[in-house]
């Protein structure tokens, strides 16, 4: 259970959070570390020059038998289709997973909070990487060969490990940024200690998260593929409930992998604190979401007209490692301002919490 803040309390953290950075500030701030310590950015520029000179990983083994079964079996709308999953299988790769909840010009938008995964659902356009047709051929045959696994569970497999890989990743990318922006320093024992607890509760609060969506949309998707079949079609309305559901539960649960990492918590207590910030700022924690959203899309689709050209792609690659670091610290410093508020002004509610202190 949230609960909420005491009317007192709630006035008194609305009045002190005039004396903290703002949105755009928050996002200036963090884009300003990476500049003092470039070495921050290795671990994205590494993970992009691994998906460029990498081996390739194709999914057409299944996006080939799914086309097909669309365009015999999918009706007025199969052809379309088709099509779309026939262009999937041909831009994606395997080894874009990596990526997936890193900054990446060819994975596209990180998927490291719920509110990203949504965009990335309902915008995969907005979202998507760069098309590795259009980019330039002195580039483009510096690419890593073609590597069919020879199986769908083959490919499955490597896409679950895969995604692993990237969470961990992710991870150990992420506590040297909350270290920075903490300007703390800790021994590399206990920062590998840190790494390995924040990696565990991370692949735990995936799991939770899937759980808790099978539970909710799986019987409601029945429900609505019966009502089909007796001549009453309700996809309009399950998905509009289902964005507006996703939404709301995005923008509340926006800040649990920074809780994990800066406050050094579990995933239970980290979707408590995440939501208690959401709640209590909503509308700032809306506005962050969108702008830091706006800036990696947009950067996205400007990637994709700049790698046409011989220079494009090293830039490229450079220059949305840096955003990808600096919106990641400015999440933290949104998260972290916001929560010694509440923790100041409104003492009772952390008296039973046992969790460790930030870092």
């Amino acid at each position: 259970m949230i609960g909420r803040l005491s009317p007192q309390a709630g006035r008194r953290i609305r009045e002190a959070s005039r004396d903290i950075s703002g949105v755009n500030e928050t996002i200036a701030s963090g884009l300003s570390v990476p500049l003092a310590r470039p070495w921050l950015l290795i671990v994205p520029i590494a993970l992009d020059l691994l998906l460029w000179f990498g081996l390739q990983i194709p999914i057409t083994r299944i996006t080939t038998p799914l086309a097909d079964a669309m365009l015999e079996r999918g009706g007025e709308n199969g052809q379309v289709a088709s099509d779309q999953i026939t262009q999937i299988g041909e831009t994606f790769r395997l080894n874009d997973v990596l990526g997936s909840v890193l900054p990446s010009v060819f994975a596209g938008l990180s998927r490291d909070n719920l509110f990203n995964f949504m965009i990335n659902t309902f915008a995969p356009g907005l979202a998507g990487g760069i098309d590795r047709s259009e980019i330039a051929s002195v580039w483009s045959d510096a690419m890593g060969n073609m590597a069919d696994p020879g199986s769908i569970m083959g490919i499955l497999g490597l896409g679950v490990v895969f995604f692993l890989v990237s969470t961990l990743v992710t991870v150990t990318w992420r506590v040297p940024l909350a270290l920075s922006m903490l300007h703390r320093r800790l021994s590399p024992t206990d920062t590998l200690k840190l790494v390995i607890r924040s990696w565990v509760r991370f692949v735990a609060l995936i799991a939770l998260v899937a759980i808790a969506a099978s539970i909710v949309f799986i019987p409601i998707l029945l429900a609505a593929g019966v009502l089909i079949l007796i001549q009453v079609n309700l996809a309009a309305l399950v998905s509009i409930f289902i964005v507006m559901a996703g939404s709301l539960v995005a923008i509340y649960a926006r800040f649990v992998l920074e809780s994990i990492i800066v406050d050094d918590v579990g995933p239970i207590v980290a979707l408590k604190r995440s939501a208690l910030i959401s709640q209590t700022f909503f509308g700032a924690s809306v506005r962050f979401s969108i702008v830091a959203a706006l800036l990696a899309t947009g950067a996205l689709r400007l990637w994709d007209v700049l790698v046409t050209s011989p220079p494009g792609l090293p830039i490229a690659i450079i220059f949305n490692s840096f955003l990808g670091t600096g919106l990641a610290i400015a999440t933290m410093m949104f998260y972290y301002d916001r929560h010694r508020l509440i923790q100041k002004y409104a003492p009772a509610r952390t008296t039973h919490d046992r969790s460790q202190a930030p870092l």
